[in-house]
């Protein structure tokens, strides 16, 4: 029974956190109706089922026939896709935990808000911030303190090294989820991040869809990656 309402609780945090990120955050958003922003027209509760309301009203507001925006579905989407996951072995796997399953649609949320702006939203980063604090509190390991402050400082050396070929707010989205990691895992998270993305910008480039000069959203690839060393820690018993 537990295990069903975690499914529903990824699909309500979907909403929730796109409304915190459309937002300014104030008293009133915290007990206030949800309205369409375009007519302002108070929503109800068959507008705001999670995927199933903008599938039935085809993208658009139900009031003022306004395109809804496709981040509001791709939110929902992938929360539907990551709660299907954890359904499907969350008794089956031995190392993840509900935490890691946030951790990582967070993640594809920010990666979202990447590709569409070329920044690292700052409140999706406190909320990632939150659950990796909430997971070291809960399963502490002295490693990923080690972890974090050793690869954290190699990371900033980069940084000033190399500060046109990264931005400042991947340099904290990696900082970040090196909490989650040991030192080795933490070196590979980095790696597959420049693998992935090295690899999608050769194809862009000799597709010419990009020159050397233009700039791609980082956070994706740290996403993949994470997903990627979760995936292997399964597969092979190492972190």
């Amino acid at each position: 029974m537990i295990i069903y309402f975690n499914f529903i609780l990824f699909l309500l945090f979907s909403s929730f956190v796109k409304c915190i990120v459309d937002s300014n955050i104030n008293k009133q958003f915290f007990y206030r109706r949800s309205k369409c922003d375009v007519c302002k027209e108070k929503l109800n509760f068959f507008d705001l089922i999670p995927v199933f309301s903008y599938l039935f009203l085809a993208g658009k507001c139900r009031y003022c026939k306004n395109k809804i925006s496709l981040e509001v579905f791709l939110y929902e989407i992938f929360a539907f896709i990551v709660a299907v996951v954890y359904l499907a072995t969350i008794n089956k796997v031995l190392f993840l935990n509900i935490l890691d399953y946030f951790v990582v649609l967070i993640l594809i949320f920010i990666a979202i808000e990447d590709i569409k702006t070329f920044e690292i939203n700052s409140k999706l980063q406190l909320i990632l911030s939150f659950f990796v604090i909430i997971k070291l509190i809960f399963y502490f390991d002295v490693e990923y303190i080690a972890s974090f402050l050793i690869l954290t400082i190699v990371l900033h050396i980069l940084y000033f090294l190399l500060q046109k070929s990264i931005g400042y707010g991947d340099i904290k989205l990696l900082s970040i989820l090196f909490l989650t990691t040991n030192v080795f895992s933490g070196l590979y998270l980095f790696i597959y991040t420049f693998i992935y993305a090295g690899f999608f910008a050769i194809y862009l480039l000799i597709t010419k869809k990009v020159n050397k000069k233009s700039k791609i959203a980082l956070a994706p690839y740290i996403c993949l990656a994470y997903i990627t060393i979760l995936v292997n820690r399964e597969l092979l018993f190492i972190w």
